[in-house]
């Protein structure tokens, strides 16, 4: 057995250094989602992956506010001699500090214990890892995902965080199975989905409904306009003819609705502006039909 194992250690023919800089974001994945090669550096893989659920960037400057490495340092022991045999590589952690939202706050808490695995990303570089020489890429893997109850702001300026701490399941992930590439889009423009709300306005009828959909998040709302029919499903006896919107306010020309109908947005991948990334906190149930 050979005990002298080399690696190549060559840098004339690529880029010397480490080009990657500090972390800017990072995504969670559900340990089932996959990518080739070639699908991962492009925009509609991920965009799609988000919109199916399998994919969850906390990403952007408003929300990502920092990165700390909080790893477990290598175990060496020392003999008497001052000799010294390694016994354990470290483990590798790191804690991401965010400024998320009320909204944002709570959907990010879900992610608390999890065993989703975990993107990083950095400007225009995407880190993973492939388990079969860059065939198939997917996430690094955790052994932990603690999510922390963000602070308070405090009177004397401080800002309140909140902070993310991941484990990961073995170095070997970043070392031996690491696999980042740059990318030729903004990677700033992926989004996670956010949860809309729809709510009935006034009094319906069996031929006209009025919706207003929004988000909440602090008390204030943000009208999502843009949508059209093919955006809404009825379950029941109704059918939707038509749709017209003002300022994310839509009145739906139906036919036979009656109580009790429910009406819901489309499935993420389906809304029809395709940079919408909303999903519908659940369904809104028609009443006060006379």
């Amino acid at each position: 057995m050979a005990c002298d194992n080399t690696g190549l250690t060559g840098g004339k023919y690529c880029t010397s250094g480490n080009p990657e800089g500090v972390p800017t974001g990072i995504a969670f994945a559900k340990t089932s989602f996959e990518m080739t090669a070639t699908s991962f550096l492009l925009e509609a893989t991920l965009t799609a992956a988000v919109k199916a659920e399998n994919f969850f960037p906390i990403n952007g400057k408003n929300l990502f506010k920092g990165f700390e490495n909080n790893n477990a340092e290598s175990l060496i022991h020392e003999f008497g001699n001052r000799s010294r045999s390694f016994m354990d590589q470290k483990v590798l952690r790191f804690i991401v500090i965010l400024d998320p939202n009320e909204e944002q706050e709570k959907q990010l808490k879900k992610f608390h214990n999890s065993n989703h695995e975990v993107y990083l990303f950095y400007d225009t570089i995407i880190r993973g890892r492939t388990p079969d020489s860059g065939v198939t890429i997917k996430g690094l893997r955790t052994t932990g995902i603690y999510v922390e109850t963000g602070d308070f702001n405090m009177p004397d300026g401080t800002k309140g965080t909140m902070r993310i701490m991941v484990d990961l399941l073995t170095e070997k992930d970043k070392s031996e199975y690491g696999y980042s590439r740059e990318i030729a889009w903004d990677l700033f423009t992926l989004d996670g989905l956010t949860e809309v709300d729809l709510e009935q306005v006034g009094t319906p009828t069996a031929t006209e409904i009025v919706i207003d959909v929004y988000s909440e998040s602090n008390g204030n709302q943000t009208a999502i306009e843009g949508l059209v029919a093919a955006d809404f499903a009825i379950v029941g006896t109704g059918t939707i003819s038509s749709v017209t919107e003002v300022s994310g306010r839509y009145t739906l020309v139906t036919v036979g609705l009656i109580n009790g109908d429910t009406i819901d947005l489309v499935a993420p991948a389906s809304i029809s502006v395709a940079d919408y990334f909303i999903k519908s906190s659940g369904v809104l149930t028609v009443a006060g039909i006379a």
